[in-house]
């Protein structure tokens, strides 16, 4: 029977010899569990442990959008934990913007380390997760936070990730928030309006340019 339930905790991934039971716990739901486990002389052992894919208990509690599972680990988790990163350097918060887990996100913002600004292996930052999901309320929690518009290596900011996926609200919230003099360029010269302009978002290009930003139409380079 625990076999069975092991298994069945692990399908579709590399079985492990020895699952770690918090993780088993957290991706499931199952607070009580994870209150007790986190009560153990040990219990950072436990958070601390990472799968196959560098992943933590409280990776996959952000992932499956285990709210209350959340709330327990933030009473007692290190700076290190709540901000660890799985081997494509997502971190916790990435997790729940990438998935739309706005209370989740609120959550791990109330930590007092935690990391807003980090990029994962593809340059992109909580922030620039939640612009491409359009998910506005999250963007404005990450920007009242302090969240930073952190360009990946090409340059690209979150504003370049809302106007491409077409999330004018998530732009408008930036703006409001964190004006610039003027929208940043990519490294082929491109910014945000331009990528609105591209992808055929009107409401975008409408959002900037009535905006507090100066916006110009000059690229230097084409975008494909």
């Amino acid at each position: 029977m625990i076999t069975t339930f092991l298994e069945t905790q692990v399908k579709g991934e590399k079985k492990s010899k020895n699952p770690n039971p918090l993780a088993l716990a957290a991706k499931a739901g199952h607070r009580g569990c994870v209150a007790a486990l986190m009560r153990l002389n040990d219990a950072q052992k436990y958070v601390k442990i990472t799968d196959d894919t560098g992943r933590t208990a409280l990776h996959y509690a952000c992932l499956e959008g285990q709210a209350g599972v959340v709330e327990e680990f933030l009473i007692g988790l290190s700076k290190q934990a709540v901000n660890a990163t799985d081997k494509e350097g997502m971190t916790p918060l990435m997790a729940a913007c990438f998935t739309q887990r706005t209370e989740i996100a609120s959550l791990l913002l109330g930590h007092p380390d935690i990391n807003k600004d980090v990029n994962d292996s593809t340059g992109a930052t909580a922030l620039h997760w939640a612009c491409s999901n359009g998910d506005v309320e999250t963007c404005k929690a990450l920007i009242g936070a302090g969240a930073k518009l952190v360009g990946t290596s090409e340059g690209r900011t979150p504003l370049h990730a809302a106007a491409w996926a077409g999330h004018s609200a998530c732009i408008e919230a930036i703006l409001k928030n964190d004006a610039k003099k003027e929208l940043t360029c990519d490294t082929t010269g491109a910014n945000p309006l331009h990528f609105a302009c591209f992808a055929g978002n009107a409401d975008c290009v409408r959002t900037l340019l009535n905006g507090p930003c100066p916006v110009t139409l000059t690229v230097r380079l084409v975008l494909y």
